[in-house]
């Protein structure tokens, strides 16, 4: 009789809420759970980051000589290369020469 009565119980809540409640509730746990499974990614990337980069997220990277040469080495300068760029004379030659703008 008691699980009856937890049915009954049960279907009288169940029949209390709309169906946007229970959309609603869904939706919140699928939050939830979306949310949960987005903070264990970025942990798992900051993981991966700090072995790929040799550093610890606290502190960074040292900052000694030896420690900045290391990383040049094994990651390359932090610098992007310089593009040489077309004249004016050249870009307004291209400008006559394209068809479109004439």
């Amino acid at each position: 009789s008691h699980f009856c009565g937890v049915q009954i119980e049960g279907l009288v809540r169940r029949i209390g809420t709309t169906e946007d409640d229970d959309h609603a509730h869904r939706d919140e746990e699928d939050k939830k759970k979306n949310d949960v499974h987005i903070h264990d990614m970025e942990m798992a990337a900051n993981a991966l980051a700090t072995v790929v980069l040799r550093s610890k997220p606290e502190e960074g990277i040292t900052g000694e000589s030896s420690d900045l040469e290391f990383r040049r080495e094994a990651f390359g300068s932090n610098a992007i290369a310089t593009k040489k760029l077309d004249s004016f004379l050249k870009l307004c030659w291209d400008a006559v020469q394209d068809f479109v703008l004439i």
